[in-house]
């Protein structure tokens, strides 16, 4: 029953997933496509294309459409004008404040003093400026600006403790802490752009989902990692099982945050169906890794396989499928009971 339940209610989600993407791809074409014109007129070179891309159809399009969307279904209603104004731009914000970190010669206290204090900050670069209006644009309409400061500065802290995974000496659970902890308040940060505090049992399930979705990120990254030399709980494994457990172990205490939570259980069993199909792409890309390992005698070889072995790519229709299988046959009788 619960299978086929799952599989009844696939059609419903994916449909309001659809439907959230549409507004938001519209709102975009109201909102934001007008000021990237503007700013496209005054550049200096500094934002490649890549850059606008990552504003406009990335960050920017999927905060709000997609993880957006997951809040409503939590939620029980429909992202309010200001909320996902509040959203867009910390979507349209976040691809330019990794690029600090990762490509810029910015220094970490000027990083700091424009997470802070936006206004008060002297721009290094263009690039610098556009962040600055995204991140302040942002500030403006959040009903709640001095908490989402609050967690903007913790994601600052974990983007400089995520260094230390260039190190080799770094230890499994230096690893674990610092990928749940970069992933966990990074979910955070985009719920504090919306309206109402969440409880702190609502805080501890999205640190929880977080935690799990910056693990699957790592799994899809794990050639990039390899070649960039990070160490990630995928690049330093020797056998995928353990991974899997990891991963399974993450998911399960999700369920329990969410199962603890005083939303409606029809809000969560939705929610949580929704997270699912996310979630179960990741078990898809375990399985795909799990082939390499049978290729190199049932041990994880990250360096004898090729970009193609490692990579999963999620748009063949095989994976498509598999990732439903999952979904389908996921066990939701934890929210159930709660």
């Amino acid at each position: 029953m619960q299978q086929l339940s799952n599989v009844l209610s696939f059609p419903f989600i994916l449909l309001s997933i659809l439907k959230g993407l549409k507004r938001q791809k519209k709102y975009l074409q109201q909102r934001l496509d007008p000021l990237l014109i503007e700013l496209e007129a005054q550049t200096d070179n500094s934002l490649t294309a890549f850059d606008l891309q990552k504003i406009k159809k990335y960050y920017g399009y999927a905060v709000p459409g997609i993880l957006g969307e997951g809040f409503c279904f939590l939620r029980g209603i429909e992202l309010q004008a200001n909320e996902r104004e509040t959203l867009t731009f910390l979507g349209a914000a976040t691809g330019l404040y990794d690029d600090l970190f990762d490509k810029k010669a910015a220094t970490d206290e000027h990083i700091l003093n424009l997470t802070l204090h936006p206004k008060n900050t002297q721009a290094n670069d263009f690039h610098e400026e556009v962040f600055i209006k995204f991140w302040t644009i942002a500030l403006a309409n959040c009903q709640n600006p001095a908490s989402l400061m609050k967690v903007a500065e913790q994601v600052y802290w974990a983007q400089i403790d995520s260094r230390k995974q260039e190190s080799k000496e770094i230890s499994e659970e230096e690893i674990k802490s610092i990928t749940y902890s970069k992933g966990g308040m990074s979910l955070e940060f985009y719920r504090a752009g919306l309206n109402h505090a969440p409880t702190l049992e609502e805080s501890k399930m999205l640190y929880a989902l977080g935690a799990i979705m910056q693990l699957e990120n790592d799994l899809f990254d794990i050639w990039k990692d390899r070649e960039d030399g990070i160490f990630t709980l995928a690049t330093s494994t020797n056998k995928i099982a353990a991974l899997r457990k990891e991963y399974e172990n993450k998911h399960q205490e999700l369920i329990q945050a969410l199962a603890l939570c005083s939303f409606p259980e029809k809000n969560k069993i939705r929610f949580m169906r929704f997270v699912n199909l996310i979630l179960h792409r990741g078990t898809v890309c375990l399985d795909c890794l799990e082939e390499c390992e049978r290729q190199t005698g049932g041990v994880f070889k990250l360096h004898e396989y090729s970009k193609m072995q490692l990579i999963c790519d999620m748009e063949k229709p095989r994976n498509i499928w598999k990732a439903f299988k999952y979904y389908a046959a996921s066990d939701l009788s934890l929210l159930k009971k709660a």
